[in-house]
């Protein structure tokens, strides 16, 4: 599967999402941590600034799960193992320290999708 949206190369082996790049410079600012930028259109290679639009990541995972609600129980059970597998430890980690999401994903061995839910209050909303 490639990657979702357009890279550009802002030095030598560092690249930047061109929407963010978008974003930031019309914005005159970097983007802050807790700052997405939204396609609204859904087309991650539609980066027309019209098509654009600067969402909280709280905001934003809301925006995608409840346009895609879980119906399965399979589904729903598949979820409550993924985030049975995160201790309290690495749950504390994921939420309160701006880490890079591979580094997690890597050093933790769960998936992206897991360190969302907890960055995003989903999972595990009580530490």
């Amino acid at each position: 599967m490639s990657y979702k949206y357009r890279k550009i190369k802002i030095a030598d082996k560092i690249t930047k999402d061109e929407h963010r790049l978008i974003m930031e410079n019309f914005l005159g600012r970097k983007l802050e941590f807790n700052e997405v930028v939204h396609h609204i259109d859904g087309n991650g290679k539609n980066n027309s600034l019209s098509n654009l639009k600067i969402m909280s990541r709280k905001e934003h995972s809301k925006l995608h799960f409840n346009l895609n609600p879980i119906k399965t129980e399979s589904t729903k059970m598949k979820l409550r193992i993924a985030n049975s597998k995160v201790t309290l430890e690495q749950a504390i980690r994921i939420k309160y320290n701006s880490e890079p999401v591979q580094k997690l994903i890597l050093e933790l061995n769960i998936s992206k999708f897991v360190i969302s839910r907890i960055r995003n209050n989903i999972s595990w909303k009580n530490i």
